[in-house]
């Protein structure tokens, strides 16, 4: 008998192991977003969640997208504090195979993290205004 046995590559979340004969899925608090044969899962930042492939900032904490360990403090509280928020990002990265996001994936994630603050908040205090 002959069999080929072809290994898959690693996909986010995993790390080679073994000399890359096979993936395994990055612990809780780690994370990887280029996996490779010589890849490693690395320690989540302080402020953000890593239970799951993709990083999720803490409340009072943004970033760009999912795949981003550039973590950000909020310019207010209130902006990225509020309810369903952790629910909400969680289920938006849930079915992400891989760290290419569109234009409108941006803006809704940026939007799921982040809500409006009320003009008069703006207006209160326009040094916060880029």
């Amino acid at each position: 008998f002959s069999f080929d046995v072809k290994i898959r590559d690693c996909t986010i979340g995993e790390a080679a192991a073994a000399n890359g004969s096979f993936c395994r899925t990055c612990e809780p608090g780690t994370y990887n977003f280029l996996p490779g044969r010589d890849s490693v899962c690395h320690q989540c930042p302080e402020d953000a969640s890593c239970d799951d492939a993709f990083i999720r900032p803490e409340k009072g904490r943004w970033h760009q997208f999912p795949c981003s360990n550039d973590i950000q403090r909020c310019l207010t509280d209130r902006a990225c504090d509020f309810n369903d928020r952790e629910e909400t990002l969680a289920e938006m990265t849930t079915e992400m195979l891989n760290c290419t996001f569109d234009e409108q994936f941006v803006t809704e994630y940026t939007q799921a993290q982040c809500r409006k603050v009320h003009i008069l908040y703006r207006l209160s205090y326009p040094e916060l205004l880029f």
